[in-house]
C-alpha cells in the first residue's frame, strides 16, 4: 500500500527537470518506506523550504519532511485518495 502511494507521487513529478527521487526503506521493521524528492531549485524556480511552506499553507494542507535539497513524503498516516492529492499538489508547485 505505501509502495503504491509513493509511487503514484513519483510518476506524477517524474517529468519535471532536474528532479531526482528515491524510495529508502525502513532500517526497521513496520515502519514506511520514505520517498526523497530533489531537484535544482535555479532549474525549478523553487527553494525546498519554498516550497514545504506552499504544500503546508495550501489547500490541501501538506505536511513535507524539509532536506537540505529537497522534500521528503512519509506515506505512514495516508489513507486512500491522500497519494493523488499529494501528487497533483505536488506537480503544480514544483
Amino acid at each position: 500500500m505505501w509502495e503504491r502511494y509513493l509511487e503514484h507521487i513519483r510518476q506524477a513529478v517524474a517529468d519535471l527537470p532536474s528532479l531526482r527521487t528515491r524510495v529508502q526503506q525502513p532500517a526497521l521493521p513496520n515502519h514506511a518506506p520514505l520517498l526523497l524528492i530533489t531537484w535544482d531549485a535555479a532549474q525549478l524556480g523553487i527553494t525546498p523550504p519554498q516550497a514545504q511552506q506552499v504544500l503546508w499553507s495550501g489547500e490541501p494542507r501538506i505536511a513535507l519532511h524539509l532536506l537540505a535539497d529537497g522534500l521528503g513524503i512519509m506515506p505512514y498516516m495516508m489513507e486512500e485518495g491522500d497519494d493523488v492529492a499529494v501528487a497533483q499538489r505536488l506537480h503544480q508547485v514544483l
